[in-house]
């Protein structure tokens, strides 16, 4: 089966845990794709990471 990315709407594998196009993460609920801003560079982060992914800025407690 296929499903939509939710970041840049490609059709991907309905088990990809990345997109293969866009390299955004794939969570199974909905809700949990909400996306979190780091305060120091302006990155989107998924739910549930302890630093950015992009400048490695600790992100604050109620990120995740």
């Amino acid at each position: 089966m296929k499903k939509t990315c939710p970041n840049c709407k490609s059709i991907i594998d309905d088990d990809a845990l990345m997109c293969p196009h866009c390299n955004e993460l794939i969570l199974d609920d909905p809700q949990e794709n909400e996306k979190f801003i780091c305060p120091v560079c302006g990155a989107e982060n998924p739910p549930g990471v302890k630093s950015c992914r992009f400048c490695c800025s600790i992100l604050p407690e109620t990120y995740g």
